[in-house]
């Protein structure tokens, strides 16, 4: 077995095939976060808080996921943020936004399917529903 068969090293992109999609660039200085949040343009759901601009172009997209100590242990702020990234992931964001998703404590024992829906519902210019399997 190789690395890529394996799922790991160089090659283990390969493995994944064409349904692959790339996550949005990240939101990475405070301040950027922070103007996002500021304009409080916000839709709250049962795992989450998402907060979005729309930037007025047609950039890539922007995205950060926080998960503040209210939603539990580093390993359970860690969990939220790796699967709501994952969910942003799957559903996509829409060109031109900046968006910060605040995790909440379900975040972390929620269904995926669950997850991703709400997502999708709650982003700017949200869709109705998950995405297509």
């Amino acid at each position: 077995m190789t690395a890529g068969e394996a799922g790991q090293g160089a090659g283990a992109g390969a493995v994944i095939g064409a349904r692959a999609r790339h996550a949005p660039a990240r939101l990475r200085r405070s301040g950027e976060v922070r103007a996002v949040l500021a304009r409080r343009q916000r839709r709250t759901g049962r795992y989450m808080v998402v907060h979005g601009h729309d930037r007025g172009d047609s950039a890539p997209p922007r995205a950060t996921v926080v998960a503040g100590r209210r939603v539990g242990r580093a390993v359970d702020r860690n969990r939220a943020k790796r699967r709501l990234r994952a969910g942003l992931r799957e559903v996509g964001v829409e060109p031109g936004h900046d968006v910060v998703v605040v995790a909440r404590p379900r975040a972390v024992t929620a269904p995926f399917k669950g997850l991703c829906s709400e997502l999708a519902a709650l982003l700017p210019g949200g869709r109705d529903g998950a995405p297509d399997d």
